[in-house]
């Protein structure tokens, strides 16, 4: 899930991220989440739901003051 990266290029946070644990041998698949709507999405809920884990890639410390 990219989470505060949304905001400067969430694309790149994800594949970086898919890149460091597909080294480590894990299976990845991005959550795509961009805003409230698709966080809300039935079939998001359900994958993160049956996820065997969440990684919350990327920051923007400007994001937690909002």
């Amino acid at each position: 899930v990219a989470t505060a990266a949304v905001r400067q290029g969430p694309d790149c946070a994800v594949a970086t991220a898919g890149r460091w644990f597909r080294r480590l041998g894990a299976e990845v698949e991005e959550l795509r989440i961009r805003g409230r709507r698709d966080a809300a999405d039935p079939g998001t809920v359900a994958a993160a739901r049956d996820a065997g884990g969440v990684y919350l890639c990327g920051g923007d410390p400007a994001c937690a003051h909002a």
